[in-house]
């Protein structure tokens, strides 16, 4: 008979255990001493317990329930970018990919574009297509215009236009309304295909250009309300939007609160659509999360390779449906590089076995403690800016531009001071023939432009630019 006495220890209480911390802190002050702070603004504790999740369990579905239970229970495709110049030597590119793990593809498209070449011997209905077009949204019209000629189920076209009006703005100083347009026309050519998503949010972008994980997910949120917003006021039904809807994010180094992010990013559109009178669940919505561009480093860039790996594993155990894990160099001839990036993916799965469980980070105090917060402050944000004119204004005032680009060069100089820790950067440094440094890259932008930095771009310009 078990002993009912099994336990022996007494409950212990969090203020027993802050009382204890500060006696062995002998006199040190708890707050500076053990507690930090995320992305400057969310606090972090030392020590979590039941009482800091009670009531906030969320176990989520991140994907429906797969048609073939041998699948396992989670299931996220693996994407390679796709960036060889001509369409003989993109397919054998993709063709190598397609058979060495990738079940997803990021293709670089334009108007003349020639389809069938590039796709030559491509199976399309086991795999998902993510366009990106080089010309507005021309190459994906071309796309989408090679597709009604392929005798194709329409349901077995999978993935998105990676293009948003919003995005387009950045991209070259346009009218918003006839970005709208552009945006209408594509949601009416894509309804045939119920899987294939119109268009993306593109959270990333103020990720990849040094903005923290709040302000990506306030900025991506009201991106969506905008979009919305202009087409609901040109007829455009949005129940069947919604649930078409793709969102694009960028998972950086700040490992849980990334995986917190990506799953408050299912919970807010789950919520915001209900301002618009959709029902939308949570497992409907598509989640691309990619290795982050920011957090890569000129110098030193091997370490680039375990910093894809713990994005990987952030963004799987965050949720998302697509994992690009990105070259972080863009020397297309960089064989290892390409297929480092594309295994990421498989080990993940096939040796880590992610795949096993739906969600992992259901009922950690520490985790479900920081989502609730992380929502809140969200819920609070998107709320004051809607009340100061919402994202449109805040882009067209620069206002926008200029919050991201102060967050960016705060993130550097705290690099460049030695404030924050980068491996092999202002950390362990390498000597010798150890040293692997790419050449410098200085960063251009636009006003209206937010394009990717580096966090370690001060001190690359202090140690490379020589």
């Amino acid at each position: 008979m078990t002993n009912p006495d099994f336990f022996p220890f007494q409950p212990t209480s969090k203020s027993d255990w802050r009382k204890q911390i500060e006696k062995d802190l002998k006199g040190k002050n708890f707050e500076e001493t053990l507690e930090s702070k995320i992305w400057s603004i969310i606090k972090q504790s030392p020590y979590y317990d039941s009482y800091d999740s009670q009531g906030l369990a969320t176990q989520l579905r991140f994907h429906p329930e797969p048609e073939l239970s041998v699948l396992g229970p989670r299931i996220w495709s693996n994407a390679v970018e796709i960036t060889a110049q001509s369409p003989k030597e993109a397919n054998q590119s993709i063709l190598n990919h397609l058979q060495n793990g990738a079940d997803a593809l990021i293709i670089h498209s334009e108007e003349s574009t020639n389809w069938p070449i590039l796709l030559k011997g491509v199976l399309l209905e086991y795999i998902s297509l993510f366009i990106q077009s080089k010309d507005g949204i021309l190459g994906a019209i071309s796309f989408l215009n090679f597709i009604e000629k392929e005798a194709l189920n329409k349901e077995n076209l999978r993935g998105a236009i990676l293009w948003s009006p919003t995005g387009s703005l950045f991209e070259e100083e346009r009218d918003w309304t006839k970005a709208l347009k552009d945006a209408h026309s594509l949601t009416e050519k894509t309804k045939p295909y119920p899987n294939f998503s119109p268009m993306t949010f593109d959270f990333a972008r103020y990720a990849n250009a040094g903005a923290t994980g709040l302000t990506e997910v306030e900025y991506g949120l009201g991106e969506i309300i905008e979009t919305a917003s202009g087409l609901k006021t040109q007829g455009v039904e949005l129940q069947e939007w919604f649930s078409k809807i793709c969102i694009h994010t960028a998972v950086g180094e700040s490992h849980f609160p990334e995986m917190v992010k990506l799953k408050a990013i299912r919970i807010l559109t789950s919520e915001l659509a209900k301002k618009f009178d959709v029902n939308l669940g949570i497992e409907q919505i598509q989640v691309i999360a990619s290795s982050s561009l920011w957090t890569k480093s000129l110098i030193d860039k091997n370490n680039n390779f375990i910093r894809q790996t713990y994005e990987g594993l952030a963004g799987i155990l965050g949720g998302c449906n697509v994992l690009w894990v990105r070259k972080w160099d863009s020397n297309e001839s960089d064989a290892l590089n390409s297929r480092i990036a594309r295994n990421v993916s498989s080990v993940l799965k096939e040796e880590s076995y992610l795949d096993k469980v739906m969600d992992p980070m259901a009922g950690s105090f520490y985790l479900e403690s920081l989502q609730k917060e992380f929502i809140e402050l969200i819920q609070a944000a998107i709320s004051k800016l809607e009340k100061e004119g919402g994202w449109l204004s805040k882009f067209q005032a620069k206002s926008l531009h200029q919050r991201v680009k102060s967050e960016r060069l705060a993130a550097q100089e705290k690099v460049k001071e030695n404030q924050r820790s980068k491996v092999g950067v202002n950390r362990y440094q390498a000597s010798g023939k150890l040293i692997n440094n790419s050449a410098f890259q200085a960063i251009q932008e636009s006003g209206y432009e937010l394009q990717p930095s580096r966090e370690t771009y001060l001190i690359e310009q202090e140690i490379l630019k020589k």
